[in-house]
């Protein structure tokens, strides 16, 4: 059922559904920059693969995998950052299928673990825990770095309370920074003078 890794002749195929999984989760990402990271993901096998779900040699669905590096786990460690499947193919195992192949391949490239996120009202999370992914025991939480106050702002625009928390934290942590930039000055006035 499962094709194996995409290529960058897949694109088109691979970013489309990524789209569709997007417009799903309400994820908000700049077409040109979700284009450019799939092209490079695609182009590097060394950040991670693309596995292309066929029925029949048609598409149905990918499977997005990034490779890290863990000591916990000794060693390499991957990320399910994508498994979708289109809604009319559901149902009939191709996500069981494409997570079994998924730990055969990640095996053989000596992949210590695979972790994946998933929104709690998720039904997939019914498939991850078929499939023997268990609840961590830690929070998995996010920096992100360049244009961070743009896309928080972005990503809670939704809920207008959620926004107003995140910027309140930003305004808090812009006051904090002066605040502690006024007392290194001091510091150093009072030191020199000392």
């Amino acid at each position: 059922m499962t094709r194996g890794t995409a290529t960058p002749a897949d694109l088109p195929v691979v970013v489309a559904r990524t789209r569709a999984l997007n417009a799903l989760e309400h994820i908000e990402i700049d077409d040109g920059v979700l284009v450019a990271a799939t092209a490079r993901l695609l182009a590097d096998p060394s950040l991670g693969e693309v596995w292309l779900i066929e029925q029949d040699l048609v598409p149905i669905g990918h499977a997005v995998i990034t490779y890290g590096f863990d000591l916990e786990f000794g060693g390499r460690d991957s990320f399910l950052t994508e498994l979708f499947v289109d809604p009319d193919a559901r149902g009939h195992g191709a996500g069981s299928a494409a997570l079994r192949l998924l730990e055969w391949e990640l095996k053989r490239r000596e992949v210590r673990a695979l972790h994946l996120g998933v929104l709690p009202g998720n039904p997939a999370r019914r498939l991850y825990e078929r499939s023997g992914f268990v609840t961590s025991p830690r929070v998995l939480m996010t920096r992100v770095f360049g244009t961070a106050a743009s896309l928080l702002e972005r990503v809670t625009s939704r809920a207008g309370r959620r926004r107003r928390l995140v910027l309140d934290l930003v305004r808090m942590t812009r006051q904090a920074r002066r605040s502690i930039t006024l007392r290194l000055r001091f510091m150093r006035r009072v030191t020199r003078h000392a």
